[in-house]
């Protein structure tokens, strides 16, 4: 699985773009692709996620820098969290990293205030939700997760509203659950009507 992030507005009315990252190709993947907005012309960066991995998460303070967190390089799952400053697109890897090394794991963000790293599995699935703050990138663990433990689910956001993470598989079937998160008290509660079909492996992205 290939994640993305979005950088909607950059700092000064810059141009935009959209960044897609990792995957396999039948091997892991360093790559990161970026779109500009609103010519859909795509550059690959030259410094790419600093290792080749898949099933990992993305997220975007917009404006100033995008995420790619977890997954699997191929021998293990990670931590790592690659932080790509806008404009300039260079590449830094947090000191701290998720709170547990898992793949599969699904991101959203508060934009300007903090992103979220939720679910994914460390061999089994788990609810946790890691948040880091913007700008210090200063990581606590949420005292409520997803309202179930789950992995390859996927997150957006409604910034300085709510977040959200939908879908997955919690290691017996495939879910319909949605957990919303309200910002900024990061209270959770599961939407009366989710999905409308169970799945796992499911992708999301918002209009704000």
């Amino acid at each position: 699985m290939l994640l993305g992030i979005l950088n909607s507005q950059a700092a000064g009315g810059a141009a935009s773009a959209g960044y897609f990252g990792g995957g396999d190709t039948g091997s892991m993947v360093d790559t990161v692709d970026k779109f500009e907005f609103p010519s859909d012309s795509r550059t690959t960066l030259a410094t790419g996620l600093s290792s080749a991995r898949n099933f990992l998460a993305g997220m975007a303070d917009s404006g100033v820098a995008g995420y790619f967190g977890g997954g699997y390089d191929g021998a293990s799952r990670v931590t790592t969290v690659d932080k790509f400053a806008f404009p300039s697109d260079s590449r830094t890897t947090l000191g701290t990293g998720l709170s547990s090394a898992r793949s599969g794991v699904a991101a959203m963000a508060d934009s300007a205030v903090a992103g979220y790293f939720g679910g994914g599995t460390t061999g089994s699935r788990v609810s946790t939700v890691d948040k880091f703050a913007f700008p210090s990138d200063s990581r606590t663990t949420l005292g409520t997760g997803l309202s179930s433990a789950n992995a390859y689910l996927s997150g957006m956001a409604d910034s300085g509203v709510a977040g959200y993470f939908g879908g997955g598989y919690d290691g017996a079937s495939r879910v319909t659950t949605v957990d919303k998160f309200a910002f900024p008290s990061d209270s959770r509660t599961t939407l009366g009507t989710g999905l409308s079909s169970a799945r796992s492996g499911v992708a999301a992205m918002a209009s704000a």
